[in-house]
């Protein structure tokens, strides 16, 4: 069966700092076709499109969070994702950034 499990996972070494430094954002659309490195693996490879990406540097207590849903029902999973971020001083033209962020849909 495709989903049967294929390896177990040992509890990491302490050599590590976990956190977020940065998020970069681009605008709907402008990525273009993905290409991905082969069927089972998500690395991306390349990219057809044009776009800026905008990186908002973090500081503080930013996280993602992600739950995984599963319908046992519907036979379906699917993940939901929210990322908190902390954006320290910001000015009247950041509010506006982030005004447009919520407006638009950036991936």
């Amino acid at each position: 069966m495709a989903c049967d499990l294929t390896k177990g996972r040992a509890l990491p070494c302490r050599e590590s700092v976990g956190g977020l430094k940065a998020v970069y954002f681009v605008d709907f659309g402008d990525l273009g076709d993905v290409t991905l490195t082969s069927d089972t693996d998500d690395t991306i490879s390349d990219m057809d499109g044009t776009f800026d990406a905008f990186k908002y540097v973090l500081k503080g207590t930013s996280s993602v969070e992600q739950t995984i849903n599963a319908s046992r029902e519907n036979g379906t999973v699917f993940f939901d994702q929210a990322v908190s971020l902390s954006l320290p001083q910001l000015s009247k033209e950041d509010n506006n950034e982030i005004k447009l962020l919520a407006y638009g849909r950036p991936h």
